[in-house]
C-alpha cells in the first residue's frame, strides 16, 4: 500500500454509505491516509418556503443541514477516533460531476463507492466512464465480519463501460466480493 493516500468516498448518509466508510476504515485506510467523505447536493430544499430565501442564503442553510447530517453520520460510525484523518466535504452539483471536480482539486488514489442493493447507477456508469481514479465498488449488504481481505475481484474500466449493467448485477449478485474498476 501507498502511504499517505487520499481516499474519496462519496456519501448520501445511506446504509450504502456507512458500508462503504466502514470498508474504507477495516480495509484501505492505514493512518496517515485522508478520508474524505464527500456529499454532493443541488440548490433545492424540502421546506416548501425555501423560494423566500436567495440562492445564497438557501446554500448556506442547506450546508448547515447538511453538516448536521454528517455529525450524526459520523457519531453513528464513531470517525471521531479517526480525525484528522477524515474530513467531510460538501459540493454542489451532480455526484459525478463533483467527484470529477475533487479529484482534479485534490490528487486521489481510491474512491470507494457504496451501491444500493439492486440499483442500477447511471452516476456510477458516467464516473468510471470518464474516471481517471481506481474506483472499489461495495455492495451494500457486504458483510465485513465475512469479507476476507484480497477477495477483490478486477475490471478493466472499458469492460465495465461496455457492459455496465451486466458488471453491476454481478457486483448485486455476489454483495461479499468489492470489486476494482481500474483507470
Amino acid at each position: 500500500m501507498i502511504p499517505n493516500r487520499t481516499l474519496l468516498i462519496p456519501i448520501d448518509f445511506s446504509n450504502a454509505s456507512k458500508v462503504a466508510v466502514k470498508f474504507a476504515l477495516s480495509n484501505e485506510y492505514k493512518k496517515g491516509d485522508k478520508l474524505i467523505l464527500l456529499h454532493c447536493y443541488r440548490l433545492i430544499d424540502d421546506d416548501y418556503f425555501s423560494y423566500r430565501n436567495t440562492p445564497l442564503k438557501l446554500k448556506k442553510l442547506i450546508e448547515q443541514k447538511l453538516q448536521r447530517k454528517f455529525n450524526s453520520f459520523s457519531k453513528s460510525l464513531s470517525l471521531d477516533q479517526y480525525y484528522p484523518d477524515v474530513e467531510f466535504g460538501m459540493k454542489m452539483g451532480f455526484i459525478a460531476n463533483c467527484i470529477h471536480t475533487f479529484y482534479n482539486e485534490c490528487p486521489t488514489d481510491l474512491i470507494i463507492f457504496g451501491l444500493k442493493k439492486n440499483k442500477s447507477s447511471h452516476t456510477l456508469i458516467q464516473l468510471i466512464s470518464e474516471n481517471q481514479v481506481p474506483v472499489m465498488l461495495i455492495e451494500e449488504n457486504l458483510n465485513l465480519e465475512k469479507y476476507i481481505p484480497d477477495e477483490t475481484k478486477t475490471l478493466n474500466p472499458t469492460d465495465f463501460s461496455s457492459q455496465p449493467n451486466r458488471y453491476l448485477k454481478e457486483v448485486h449478485t455476489h454483495p461479499d466480493t468489492p470489486y476494482l474498476v481500474l483507470t
